[in-house]
This record gives C-alpha cells, structure tokens and sequence, in this order.
C-alpha cells in the first residue's frame, strides 16, 4: 500500500479484487479491539482468543460478499459478539451452570482507563485492587446489559452504533446502559 491510508470500503473492495494486503490490514486495524472486546465479553482468555481466530475466518469467508449494510467495525463487532453468545451457550449446556461464574475469571482485562503510569506502589496495589474488582463486576452483569456497557463505556461506541450492534432500539440500549452501569457501579465495590 502506498503512504495514503485506505478506509474499510477501500479495503473491503481491493480484497475482493484480490489483494491479500488489504485483508492484512484490516485484520491489523481491528485485531486489538476485537481482542479487549472478547476478553471483556466472553470472560476469560480461551475463549476470547479462540473467538477473535473465528472472527477472522468468518471475515475472510464474509468479506467477498459484504454488503456495506454496517460499517466494516460494526460488523466485525457484531461477529465476534454472536460468537461470544454461541460459545458461552454452549458451555452452559456442557457444565450445567453459569459459564461466567467470577471463581472461572482468571483473564485480566486491560484498564478501562488505558495506560495510566502509576509510580507509588500503594497506587499500583490499589489500581490493581479496583481493576479486579471491577472485572468480577462486568463479569457478574448478564450478558446484554456486559455488552452494552462494553461497547459503550470500554470499547468508546456511540449510542447509536452499540444499538445497531446489538440489534436494539435507542431507549432499550439506555436501559441496558443505566441498569448495568449502577450494577457494576454495585459490584466494583471492593470488599
């Protein structure tokens, strides 16, 4: 690719004319937002992982007849949310309980608050404290209103783009939005 940097149509359209480096760089372009987005959704690191590799081979597969109906950051977010869903069913069939039950919780999640230098060690003892506490919280919202809050609140979507994600109307994600934000507020009370 030359110096000018190509948006996600561009991309979309050189793969499908056959340029493997356009898929490359999308794949580079979403990789780190699809990797936070399935820790903080799918709850543990496994699965996350194994879900952004399917993510991208659903792309790979997808992308020669994508229609443009979202935006190409939309869609990748809505196929790693539905993979997300279909595997955390799955083991809830198999175990027979919840598959987010906080004692399975052993991915660290990064910092909502992005990389904030910390230099005291009390200060990295409690920003460590309050990250874990408020991974357990997200992890104890029920799936709907942990997405809402993570595409909004972590992940940085507009309202209306986390709406169209998650297939909801404008008032409903607002209740996600409020009910899950005072449960995690709730929750991330460290004890």
């Amino acid at each position: 690719m030359t110096g000018i940097e190509k948006n996600d149509g561009d991309l979309v359209a050189a793969y499908r004319g056959g340029d493997r480096d356009a898929l490359a760089e999308l794949v580079h372009r979403y990789f780190d937002r699809m990797e936070r987005y399935g820790h903080r959704v799918c709850g543990n690191r496994e699965d996350a992982e194994e879900v952004l590799q399917e993510t991208f081979a659903v792309a790979i597969d997808a992308l020669p007849g994508f229609r443009h109906e979202a935006s190409v950051k939309n869609w990748f977010y809505k196929v790693a949310q539905s993979l997300c869903i279909k595997k955390r069913r799955r083991k809830q069939e198999e175990s027979g309980h919840d598959a987010h039950d906080v004692h399975e919780r052993h991915a660290h999640l990064p910092s909502p608050t992005g990389d904030r230098r910390v230099s005291l060690p009390e200060e990295l003892i409690e920003s460590d404290q309050l990250r874990t506490c408020l991974e357990r919280a997200l992890a104890s919202l029920p799936d709907g209103m942990r997405r809402a809050v993570t595409l909004v609140d972590f992940e940085g979507h507009t309202h209306e783009e986390a709406a169209e994600m998650l297939g909801l109307t404008a008032e409903a994600l607002r209740v996600r939005l409020h009910r899950g934000r005072a449960k995690l507020r709730e929750g991330a009370r460290c004890r």
